[in-house]
């Protein structure tokens, strides 16, 4: 069952993933209800496709950062966001551009 928290971005980092040399991409820490979950996305840079999964995370990236009006990756540290949470999990999150 799928359940919308308002929360916000607590940590941001983005580059390759510590241990796992071969995924690039961005991870968020969200905290919400005194909870904190993680998402991510991330792409295998050793795939054959791995080029066009690049380009659609980066485009997500983009997205998240123009609906939170930042001018870097950082600046999303504090912003306000719906996470979606389904069975316990992660799922989704999106900007709350009508607060911001």
């Amino acid at each position: 069952m799928s359940e919308k928290y308002l929360g916000k971005i607590i940590r941001v980092e983005f580059g390759i993933v510590k241990d796992y040399p071969f995924l690039f991409g961005i991870t968020y820490e969200f905290s919400y209800s005194c909870w904190n979950v993680c998402g991510h996305d991330v792409v295998n840079t050793d795939l054959d496709n791995s080029e066009i999964e690049l380009g659609r995370m980066l485009k997500g990236v983009l997205n998240t950062m123009k609906d939170a009006k930042v001018n870097d990756i950082y600046e999303l540290t504090g912003k306000p966001v719906e996470l979606i949470i389904n069975d316990g999990q992660f799922k989704s999150f999106r900007i709350l551009k009508e607060v911001i």
